[in-house]
């Protein structure tokens, strides 16, 4: 028995033989054509046609599982009528006189890497969504079948990665789990995966070679661990641990609108962490109280320029909607760090984590802060919303944000524009120097969030980025918990509530701990929810808090 250690994507255990997967991709070789404006023509028609069957797909889905799943073909149907991506397709076939599939190809590349390189997660699995898309539509234009994946017995399928289209177009009843090369956690296939309560890990590397069709596999999706012909023991423990997870996957929706009530009486909200519509829909699904971060720089990334405050307040107000009377926390945007948009023109740094970022870039063009702070004000009147500001290190911070926020109140009231004048404005303890002095801190705010990735890299020097730190980068190391249960301590000292929506909220190891020091909310993933309630409804108090 050999095990190979990769990356969980999609939790749950899958035993079964191995099916190896490669698609059947080739590059497109441009040639010269006499008549461009035919072969305009030709991608048009080619484009239209694999619109409609994504959103034949988009019906498909919905009916088989869920509008947020759907949702995945929705956009990718929009992304491909997507004025901007058409135009470059067309531009490329007119200044070079080449087939259509080609400049389908190189125009997919040409996004894809604009959308790398703003260096977000989300929008790197938009860039492989586009080499889906792509390819639908070179597939027309050559009249060659797509790539389908057909699986005639159950087993676990092994590739370099998988598109959203091959996985729910499989035949779902003989996928056993998935392992792959590459693939995120974020990407929509790991979402689908995730939906769809099939197991998978993904970066496999070179140890995948040892992996060849027939093979037996013990697939971990909770660790990420694969287990290669394992042995009569150890299948028979991952067999016995296959049962009892299906049988706490259906206890848990027993939980749905049930309180967050601890055994000892005590109610602690449960909200969840989102950034797309796709992610609220899946809040709701799983029950969530509210949202606790919206991370509202998903509406700056993927563009060529700032989104309007007309944009911006159309996003806030329908996800209000959704929403409903459910609180929904946007923290203004956060660009910079490890999140770029080309459009900003950032100055490079040697040190991005410890230079303009968050409220400091916020701070240092008021203006686009202003149309933010507008647009959420604007969108207030629709639902429960809240305000909160990310990497405080000082009062004087708050100060200025409270004068800008003024002269925001004073120009949309001189307008007669309603808004909420007593909405919540809260900010972020993620850096050490908020922690140290979030007794002062709180007395200019209605709410606290604890961000443990961030505190953990500030407070540990750790760059989280960097794969070769991660055993020194540890966020329950013992001098981020002090800071957290200081950080506690002095919010409620100043009568105001803390919440945690970094990594360490969905942690089940850290569930009573952090109830022992009092916190008073969890922002996790939304399929997070309902474990976490469950461990919060099993909770009791202890007498003391051991640290």
């Amino acid at each position: 028995m050999n095990i190979i250690k990769a990356v969980p994507v999609s939790p749950g255990i899958g035993i079964g033989p191995v099916f190896c997967y490669t698609r059947n991709t080739q590059i497109t070789p441009g040639y010269y054509i006499n008549n461009v404006e035919e072969e305009i023509h030709r991608y048009l028609t080619a484009r239209d046609r694999s619109v409609k069957e994504l959103l034949a797909l988009y019906r498909q889905v919905s009916t088989d599982y869920s509008e947020k799943e759907a949702g995945i073909f929705e956009a990718n149907a929009l992304m491909l009528e997507d004025e901007d991506f058409s135009d470059c397709v067309v531009q490329i076939i007119r200044s070079k006189n080449v087939n259509a599939e080609y400049g389908v190809q190189e125009a997919a590349v040409q996004f894809s890497e604009m959308l790398a390189q703003t260096g977000d997660e989300y929008l790197a699995t938009r860039a492989a969504d586009l080499q889906d898309i792509a390819g639908w539509v070179i597939a027309h234009l050559s009249n060659t079948d797509l790539s389908l994946l057909r699986i005639d017995s159950p087993a676990i399928l092994v590739s370099e990665d998988l598109f959203p289209s091959e996985l729910v177009q499989s035949d779902r009843k003989n996928l056993i789990a998935l392992v792959t090369a590459q693939m995120s956690a974020n990407s929509h296939t790991a979402i689908l995966a995730r939906s769809m309560n099939i197991p998978a890990v993904s970066g496999i590397g070179m140890a995948g070679s040892q992996i060849i069709s027939g093979t037996r596999l013990v697939v971990d999706g909770d660790s990420g661990a694969i287990y290669i012909n394992p042995d009569p023991k150890t299948l028979e423990e991952f067999e016995t641990m296959a049962k009892r997870q299906a049988q706490e996957r259906t206890s848990l929706r027993v939980l749905v609108g049930c309180e967050n009530r601890t055994k000892d009486g005590r109610l602690v909200e449960v909200y969840a962490n989102v950034g797309t519509r796709e992610d609220i829909e899946s809040a709701l699904k799983n029950d969530a109280g509210g949202i606790g971060l919206f991370r509202s720089e998903m509406a700056y990334l993927g563009r060529t320029d700032y989104p309007t405050e007309d944009e911006l307040f159309a996003l806030y107000r329908d996800a209000a909607r959704q929403m409903g009377n459910r609180r929904i926390i946007i923290r203004t945007v956060d660009i910079g760090g490890d999140k770029d948009a080309p459009y900003f023109h950032l100055e490079k740094e040697n040190n991005p984590a410890l230079g303009m970022r968050g409220i400091r870039l916020c701070l240092a063009r008021p203006e686009m802060f202003k149309t933010q702070l507008r647009a959420i004000l604007r969108a207030s009147v629709f639902g429960n919303l809240a305000i909160m500001f990310p990497m405080i290190t000082a009062a004087f911070e708050l100060d200025r944000i409270e004068e800008i926020l003024r002269g925001v109140r004073e120009d949309l009231m001189a307008r007669n524009v309603r808004f909420n004048e007593d909405i919540s404005l809260g900010i972020m303890i993620e850096t050490p120097a908020a922690a140290l002095l979030s007794d002062i801190l709180a007395k200019q705010s209605s709410f606290f969030s604890i961000g443990t990735n961030d505190l953990a890299q500030y407070t540990l020097a750790i760059d989280r980025q960097n794969p070769s730190f991660q055993e020194y980068g540890d966020v329950r190391n013992e001098a981020v918990l002090r800071l957290i249960e200081m950080t506690i301590r002095n919010a409620h000292k100043a009568g105001i509530p803390v919440g945690i929506c970094g990594e360490l909220g969905a942690d089940p190891e850290m569930t009573a701990p952090l109830l022992a020091m009092g916190i008073d909310e969890f922002s996790v993933a939304p399929a997070s929810v309902l474990p976490l309630r469950k461990r919060i409804r099993d909770y009791s108090s202890p007498d003391t808090i051991e640290m």
